[in-house]
């Protein structure tokens, strides 16, 4: 019985390294995108045109591609904070775009959590004591 708790064990380590190089490899992917297409908008010459990124033109590129404005704020002001993609991740050695990057850049607040403000649900709020 014990050689097959060490073997489950063993079995279990295995899919834990797998799933932590998944989400390491998945994290990375997501940085490396928003930072080539960073690069992408800097680099393109309506970009310098319009007075490197006027809402309008941001907006315009995030309508047409169906990502959100301020995700493409944040990939152009990643780019220009840290236009060496390699330096970054040596010194930052970031696991996710949003918990590791996204504080790092300029006008970045953390917004605090707040508690529901709900009324008399079953979830959030005491039931009613009839």
């Amino acid at each position: 019985m014990e050689d097959r708790s060490i073997e489950i064990n063993s079995l279990v380590e295995e899919i834990n390294a797998r799933i932590h190089s998944y989400r390491f490899d998945r994290a990375m992917s997501l940085i490396e995108f928003y930072h080539g297409v960073g690069g992408d908008i800097c680099a393109h010459p309506s970009y310098q045109k319009s007075r490197k990124g006027t809402g309008e033109f941001l907006e315009s590129i995030a309508d047409q591609i169906k990502i959100s404005p301020s995700t493409l704020y944040k990939a152009v002001s990643f780019r220009q904070q840290f236009p060496d993609l390699s330096m970054f991740l040596e010194t930052n050695h970031p696991q996710s775009w949003t918990k590791d990057v996204v504080p790092l850049l300029p006008g970045y607040e953390k917004k605090e959590k707040t508690e529901p403000t709900c009324k008399k649900c079953p979830i959030h709020c005491e039931k009613d004591q009839d």
